[in-house]
């Protein structure tokens, strides 16, 4: 596991209550909604990042 940092996230009250409800959803911690969105978030911009890279690679070939 790698090293854990606690934090201090100030969020719309709206948003608390969001995770809250898909934490008592998921059966999970509110902690772990929200590693859980931050995960995906970045899985999706990680994605995005290599799609850029390989189309500018294609078109620097051309």
């Amino acid at each position: 596991m790698t090293d854990l940092v606690p934090i201090t996230v100030r969020m719309p009250a709206s948003e608390r209550d969001w995770l809250k409800e898909q934490a008592n959803v998921n059966c999970t911690s509110l902690n772990s909604e929200v590693v859980r969105a931050l995960r995906e978030r970045r899985e999706k911009a990680e994605k995005r990042r290599a799609r850029n890279t390989e189309t500018r690679r294609t078109a620097n070939a051309r």
